[in-house]
C-alpha cells in the first residue's frame, strides 16, 4: 500500500483484508512459475513482506538476506502489530526504540512512514502451521540477518527477545533453519555469558548455537575479478556475491569466479556455498545466470536474451502468463520482449521488436491493462500487449522534460502518466500528465515541485509506483523514492515521497 493504515494493529487482519483476487493472483503465479533448482546460487534479498516469503520457498528458494533495524515506539505502534505486551523497550542514541522492523537499509530508520511487518511476525510465521511444512525437509532453509542503523553491537532485551523466541520455535517445530547474524551481537552476548552475567534468556540464545557469520565472506560483485586475480580468502565454508543487480553485473560475478583462471580457494571441497545475493525476481536471475547454471532448464530457456543483452528490465503480465522484458543490445538497441513463464520447453522468446527508433534507450517500463509505457528521457512510446505473442506500437509521445521515473495509470476519466522529471534548475517533479490517445499527445494537468533538499547532493536515480486512489477514483495516488549521494560525506541518501494528485490540484509529503 502507499500509505500505512494506522488505525489497524493487528496485521493478519491487515493481510486477510486484501481483496480475493490479490490472493488468486499470488496462488496463480505461485502454482504456474518454475522452481529454482536445488544447486542454483540465488539468495533473494529486499522482500520484506512475508507473505511473498512463502511464494519464495515455493519456488524452492533456500536462501534469504533478512534486513532488520530497530523502530521507534510510535512507528512499532502506529504501523506493525507490535504491542507494549511483547518485549521492553529501550533507547538508542536517545531514541526510544521498540520493535525490529522488516526494514531495508534504505529506509528511514529508525522512523517509519508506511506499514511494516516486525521481527515477532517472523517468528509466528515460521511457527505458522501452513508454512511449517516448507520449513522442516531435508534441504536447510538459511536466513542470513543484517541489521540497518543505528547498527547492533551491544546486547538489547528487543535482540534477545527476538533470538530468545526464535531458538524456542525452532525447538518446538523441529524447523530446519540456519540463522546467521553478523553484526557483533552474538559475539558480545558470548562475552558476557563467558563471565556469567547473561540473565535466563541470554543464556538460552548464547547455548543455542546461533551462527554469528565468521564462516561467511562478503565480496561486493564489482571487487569478483579482482578477488580472482589475488586469490579468495581461505579457511571459508561461504562466499557470497553482494547485491549485482542486472544481467551485466550478474554474469560479471558469476563468469569471473567460474573461469578456471580465477584463483579460487584451494580446497573447494570444504565450501558449502557460492551464492549471489539479488534483489531481482528469482525468475529474472534465473535468466540472467542462465550460461552459468548446470540445469537444463536454465541453459535452454530465453537463451536469445542472454546471448546479446547488456543491460534489461522487466514487469510480469499475469494474466497472460508472461514476462515483458526490455533490454538493451551492446549496440545500445532497445527490444522488447515476451517471455513465457514457467514453460522449460522454450527456447526463444514469444515476441521481439526494435523500440525507440531515434529516441535513444529505453529507461523505464511500466503496464496497465493491455498497455505497455516504455520511457525515454524526452520520449514515451505506448505499446498494445494483445496477446503473449503479439505487441504492436499505438502511439509515440513527446515530453520536453528529463524524466527519471513514470508510471502508466488508467482510470475512470481518461489515461494518464504519473512521471518524476528532472527541471533545468535540477529541481524535482512529480507530474500528473493526461494522454489523448486519438491525437498521440500529452497534456500536463498537476505539476509539484518537490524539495528534496539536493544541495550539495549528486543524484543516483528514482522509482515511482502509481494507482487509483480507490476512495476517488479520479485521483491517484503515487509513492516516489529518489536516491543520491552526499558528495561531502560521500554517502548515499534516500528521500521518499507520497503524491495524492487530481487535474487541478496535488498534494505532496515528503520523508
Amino acid at each position: 500500500s502507499l500509505s500505512a493504515n494506522g488505525s489497524s494493529r493487528n496485521r493478519r487482519k491487515k493481510m486477510n483484508s486484501r481483496p480475493f483476487g490479490f490472493w488468486f493472483c499470488c496462488l496463480f503465479l505461485g502454482l504456474t512459475l518454475a522452481t529454482v533448482p536445488d544447486n542454483f546460487p540465488y539468495e533473494s534479498h529486499g522482500f520484506d513482506e512475508l507473505a511473498y516469503w512463502r511464494q519464495l520457498l515455493l519456488k524452492n528458494v533456500k536462501w534469504f538476506k533478512m534486513d532488520l533495524t530497530y523502530a521507534t515506539r510510535e512507528s512499532c505502534v502506529k504501523y506493525s502489530s507490535w504491542n507494549s505486551s511483547l518485549n521492553e523497550c529501550m533507547y538508542v542514541n536517545k531514541i526510544e526504540v521498540c520493535c525490529l522492523a522488516l526494514k531495508g537499509d534504505t529506509s528511514p530508520t529508525p522512523w517509519q512512514a508506511n506499514e511494516f511487518e516486525n521481527s515477532h511476525d517472523f517468528v509466528n510465521f515460521l511457527s505458522d502451521p501452513v508454512n511449517r511444512r516448507l520449513l522442516t525437509g531435508k534441504t536447510e532453509l538459511v536466513v542470513a540477518m543484517y541489521f540497518s542503523s543505528p547498527r547492533v553491537s551491544e546486547v538489547s532485551p528487543i535482540l534477545t527477545d527476538y533470538f530468545y523466541r526464535l531458538g524456542q520455535a525452532v525447538n518446538e517445530y523441529k524447523l530446519n533453519i540456519h540463522t546467521i547474524e553478523n553484526e557483533h551481537y552474538l559475539a558480545t552476548l558470548k562475552q558476557k555469558c563467558v563471565q556469567g552475567l547473561c540473565t535466563e534468556k541470554e543464556q538460552f540464545v548464547y547455548n543455542f548455537g546461533f551462527d554469528g557469520g565468521a564462516d561467511l565472506v562478503d565480496i561486493g560483485w564489482r571487487d569478483v575479478p579482482e578477488e580472482c586475480k589475488t586469490g579468495f580468502p581461505e579457511s571459508r565454508l561461504q562466499y557470497r556475491f553482494v547485491e549485482p543487480s542486472d544481467q551485466n553485473e550478474i554474469q560479471t560475478s558469476l563468469g569471473n569466479f567460474m573461469d578456471p583462471s580465477c584463483k579460487k580457494p584451494k580446497d573447494m571441497s570444504v565450501v558449502t556455498s557460492v551464492r549471489v545475493t539479488c534483489n531481482q525476481e528469482p525468475e529474472m536471475f534465473q535468466v540472467f545466470a542462465a550460461p552459468f547454471s548446470p540445469d537444463e532448464f536454465i541453459k535452454n530457456t530465453n537463451q536469445r536474451l542472454n546471448e546479446d543483452a547488456v543491460r534489461a528490465f522487466n514487469q510480469i503480465k499475469q494474466d497472460i502468463n508472461t514476462m515483458v522484458v526490455v533490454r538493451i543490445d551492446s549496440d545500445s538497441v532497445s527490444h522488447l520482449e515476451l517471455l513465457p513463464l514457467g514453460d522449460a520447453n522454450v527456447s526463444t522468446s514469444n515476441f521481439s521488436v526494435e523500440i525507440g527508433n531515434n529516441m535513444g534507450e529505453a529507461t523505464g517500463l511500466s503496464l496497465s491493462g493491455d498497455l505497455a509505457l516504455l520511457q525515454y528521457e524526452n520520449n514515451f512510446e505506448v505499446y498494445q500487449i494483445a496477446s503473449a505473442t503479439e505487441a504492436k506500437q499505438v502511439f509515440t509521445l513527446k515530453h520536453d522534460k528529463s524524466t527519471l521515473a513514470s508510471e502508466i495509470v488508467q482510470s475512470t476519466d481518461g489515461l494518464h502518466v504519473v512521471m518524476v522529471t528532472l527541471q533545468t534548475d535540477n529541481a524535482i517533479t512529480v507530474e500528473l500528465a493526461e494522454i489523448n490517445a486519438s491525437q498521440a499527445t500529452l497534456t500536463q494537468k498537476a505539476i509539484s515541485v518537490v524539495d528534496f533538499g539536493f544541495s550539495g547532493m549528486t543524484l543516483q536515480g528514482a522509482d515511482i509506483s502509481a494507482i487509483t486512489n480507490p476512495k476517488d477514483s479520479t485521483r491517484i495516488l503515487a509513492s516516489v523514492v529518489i536516491s543520491s549521494l552526499d558528495t561531502s560525506t560521500d554517502k548515499p541518501q534516500i528521500y521518499m515521497a507520497q503524491a495524492d494528485i487530481s487535474k487541478t490540484e496535488s498534494t505532496i509529503t515528503v520523508t
